[in-house]
């Protein structure tokens, strides 16, 4: 089952030009900044083969080993 609520928030700090990167982002995928902050989590997520991520009762069992 896909998660669609979005309760957890993050904040970072980045400099001026990563921020215009991630604007500029964001305004090529006519995106908002939260919405391309996701996305770029997700797709490095990919690359990494981190995503999509086990299910939760999967998670809990690797943790318990």
């Amino acid at each position: 089952m896909v998660q669609t609520t979005k309760t957890e928030e993050v904040r970072a700090r980045v400099t001026i030009t990563e921020k215009a990167a991630l604007a500029a982002i964001a305004e090529k995928e006519i995106l908002n900044l939260s919405e391309a902050v996701r996305t770029l989590v997700r797709e490095g997520a990919q690359r990494r083969g981190l995503w999509p991520p086990p299910p939760v009762e999967q998670r809990s069992e690797v943790k318990a080993t």
